[in-house]
């Protein structure tokens, strides 16, 4: 199984590495670790400093709010999954009884009986 395929491209390995892409992402790391890291280091160390950690945990109890939100969510959205289930079976089933009341079994006399009539493909109209 191949997730990607680089074989159209000048340079490639089997078609699963390429130069362009290589240097793309070689490119793309640089950058991060010269100027977005120490960015985001500087922004850290002065919370740190001013705030003694408080947006650290500021940070967990929300993402731990979201956790239990999520929970939550998902638990409903089952439970009412579970409440349509019950009423979809309970139509199917009233559904069944009147079909079976109104298309009895056994026909009395000749011919095919209902069950057969039931199974023969029905023809499209005209």
């Amino acid at each position: 199984m191949k997730l990607w395929d680089y074989s159209h491209l000048w340079g490639n390995l089997q078609g699963r590495v390429a130069p362009q892409i290589s240097l793309f992402w070689g490119i793309g790391v640089v950058l991060l670790v010269r100027f977005i890291q120490p960015a985001i280091q500087r922004v850290i160390n002065w919370e740190e400093a001013h705030t003694h950690g408080m947006l650290a945990l500021l940070v967990v109890l929300v993402m731990g709010t979201d956790t239990i939100l999520t929970i939550i969510s998902i638990h409903h959205f089952h439970t009412t999954t579970q409440q349509w289930e019950q009423r979809a079976v309970a139509y199917q089933e009233k559904l069944k009884q009147r079909l079976d009341k109104a298309l009895p079994a056994e026909r009395p006399g000749p011919g095919p009986a209902a069950g057969e009539l039931a199974r023969r493909p029905l023809k499209a109209p005209p």
